[in-house]
Order: structure tokens, then sequence, then C-alpha cells
């Protein structure tokens, strides 16, 4: 019976998984994840420790500040909601995930969850591209029409690829654990995604230990800085064209990262140059209009504040296009927008902990959690990081931060 039950568990928390991926509908996703948080919490002997809700306390004192600030500048009513929303998205989602697996208090279960829910998510992929795209023209952004990133798919291959270290027995018989490897490494590399590119790279180094600041770690990590710089050495010195097709295509847009990150001295009339650099347009935007208010550097605008754009840019659904956004992609500069100084301050200190976790204790778990501060120190740069509303790795934390309770709560009886 028990197992019956864990796998109900498991199948839901894969529903909600595959909906964060392919339901396009934020305000769905957000009140599903607070239906099922609702229910967990009516559930007998099923609380949070106090230890990790501690932990959280930088993400709620982020919410507060918005919502004090927010009430004090009066903002819009429906963007302050909007806001609302996505900050208390990543608190929301890592109680679901910590609640989901510690009612099975099953490590295994926790992994052949993800690796399976990946699995199901680059066969649908693969379906997609294959039959719903122009696969054989060569396009990246046609093969990235309707799929642009995918994280679960990431933390899967990891997941599968490192757990047997960990494991004293095995999830998969070898044969099919090459068979799933494939699949999940095929798809992830049609997503011709840079973030996913990068994010596994430092996953693949967090697990095996190599974040932890040490004299060999500092000279593997100078040595991939140098790979680093000779890539784009090479990259500036070829001419890539920006519609260029297949690999070169992917080239031209790893060429663009830093660009489009940091450069916002632009031409807004130049649609070419500009959606190159959007991201440090946004970003921009956000700083000029906070010079406008000095306060709001250390405080905020608050939660439903806006960034006037200055133009009607083709975004959302609307023909005129939007001049005011809320959301916008470096979440560095979202999190000050929104709560200044101190907000960003905690959110820092929040990604902080999250990295020194391997510091306190090197294993596998550890090793994990400290790989995710790092993701999301990166991924706040280009997708909000915690606050992008598709993301799904603050599940898989909310996970893992069980199981490190759990293991830290078995060391201390020792």
């Amino acid at each position: 019976m028990k197992i019956k039950v864990n796998t109900i568990y498991s199948i839901f928390f894969s529903i909600i998984l595959l909906s964060q991926l392919y339901i396009p509908s934020f305000k769905f996703n957000i009140f599903l994840q607070i239906g099922v948080l609702l229910l967990f919490l009516v559930i007998p002997n099923n609380k949070i420790a106090v230890k990790t809700l501690l932990k959280l306390s930088p993400l709620l004192i982020i919410v507060l500040l918005g919502i004090l600030i927010g009430f004090i500048y009066s903002n819009k009513i429906g963007v302050f909601i909007k806001d609302l929303f996505y900050f208390i998205k990543p608190v929301i989602g890592i109680i679901l995930g910590y609640l989901f697996f510690k009612k099975t208090d099953n490590f295994k279960l926790f992994l052949k969850t993800i690796i399976l829910t990946g699995l199901a998510s680059a066969l649908v992929h693969l379906i997609i591209v294959l039959f719903f795209t122009n696969f054989l023209s060569g396009s990246v952004s046609q093969l990235r029409e309707f799929t642009k990133d995918n994280f679960l798919e990431l933390f899967a291959i990891i997941l599968l690829f490192f757990s047997e270290d960990y494991l004293e027995t095995p999830l998969f018989s070898k044969k099919r654990k090459l068979q799933i490897l494939i699949i999940l490494f095929i798809s992830a590399i049609l997503y011709f995604s840079r973030t996913m590119f990068v994010a596994g790279i430092l996953m693949v180094m967090a697990v095996k230990g190599y974040t932890v600041i040490t004299a060999r770690t500092v000279k593997l990590i100078a040595l991939l800085l140098l790979s680093i710089s000779l890539l784009y050495v090479y990259l500036f010195s070829v001419k890539l064209e920006r519609n260029a097709v297949g690999f070169n295509g992917f080239l031209y847009k790893l060429k663009m990262a830093p660009g489009e990150i940091f450069i916002s001295k632009i031409n807004r009339e130049d649609h070419r140059k500009l959606w190159d650099h959007w991201r440090a347009y946004e970003a921009s935007r956000a700083i000029t209009l906070m010079q406008e208010n000095p306060m709001s550097f250390l405080v905020g605008t608050g939660l439903g504040s806006e960034i006037n754009l200055k133009f009607y840019s083709p975004l959302g659904d609307g023909k005129k296009g939007l001049k005011y956004i809320s959301e916008i992609h470096n979440g560095y500069i979202f999190v000050f927008y929104k709560t200044g100084l101190i907000g960003i301050l905690f959110y820092l200190f929040f990604l902080i902990k999250l990295y020194r976790t391997s510091y306190f204790q090197n294993n596998y778990i550890s090793n994990l959690i400290s790989g995710i501060g790092l993701f999301y120190f990166f991924s706040s740069l280009i997708i909000t990081g915690m606050f992008n509303k598709r993301d799904i790795v603050v599940l898989v934390l909310g996970g893992l931060l069980f199981f490190k309770s759990v293991e830290n709560q078995l060391n201390e009886r020792k």
C-alpha cells in the first residue's frame, strides 16, 4: 500500500513539473501549485522543518519589502498582484518539493521521478522538433520556435549520470540507463540553448566538487576561463551571420550573448541591434527610471511598478505592442528595481547560502544544492533566475532540501 501511495505522489509531482513546462498560462500553474500546497497543509503530520523555513526567510523578506513599497507608492493593483505571484512563486515551489518528498521519504523515488519525467519531456520535445518544426531547414530559430530550453531534462541527465556513485544499488539496468541518456542528450542538444550549455557545465563541476574553492579547483576554473576566452577570440575572428543555420546559428547566438546582457547603448530604431541587446536595454531603462527617485535605489519601486520602454515593443498579444512592462530578463535588475539594494542583498545572501552547502558537507546532495545556487547566479543574468515564471528548478531544490534535512538529522544522532 505504501508503494502505491508513493507512486501517486510521484505522479502528481510529475504533473506539476510538466504543467509548468507545457501549459503557457502562468495563472493556471501558480493556482495549481497554491491549491496543491493548501491541500498538503491540511494533511496531518506534514509540516516543514523550522530550519528549512528559516532558510527561506531571505525570499520572504524580499516579498514583504516589495509589498510594503508597492503600497506606499500605490502601484497598479493588477500589476501588483501579478508581481506578488512572481515573487512568491519560488517559495511555493521549494515548499511543494519539500512536502512532496517528505511524504514519500524515498531518495531513489525522487531521482526516478525527476529522471522519468525528464525522459517524458524529452520524448515530447523530439516529437515537436520532428513533426511541428522545419527540422530539415537547419534553422536554429525554427527549431526553437516552440521550445526555448528545458532544465528538467538537464537535471535528469545530471541525476542519472552521477547518482550511482551515491546509491548502493543502481536506479536502472545499464542498458536502460544508456537508452534514457541517449534520448535525453539528443533532446538537450536540439534545444541549442546557451543557458542549458553553461548550466550543464556548472552542474557537472558542482556535482564533482570542483566548485568548492581549493588550489586544485582554482586551476580548473582558470583553465575553463581561458577556454572560454579562446572560444570568444575565435567567434569574433570569424564571420557569423545573424540568420545562419545549424551549428553556425548557435555560434552566432553564443557570440552575441555578452553584448545581449551588458551592451545597452543602442539605437532603438535599429531593431536588429535592439533585439540582439534586448536584455541590456530592459535593464538600462529600469536603472534610468530609478534615477528619478534616488530612494528607490535603497528600497526599490515596489511590486506593481512598471518599466517604460519609451516605445511600443512587439511583445504580448496586443497588435500595438507593449510600452510598459513589469518583468524583465535580468533577474538581478528585476529584484533591484522592485526592492532596491535591500532586496538584492537578501537575494544574493540566499544564493550564497545555497552555494556554500557543499563547504559544510561535500557529498552528492550537498553538491547538487550548491550547483543549483550557482545555476541561479548565472540564470539570474538572463532568464530572471528564481523568479522566472517557467522555472521548475525550485521544485527540485525543495526535494533536495528535504533529503538534506534528513541527512543532517542522521548526522546529529551519530
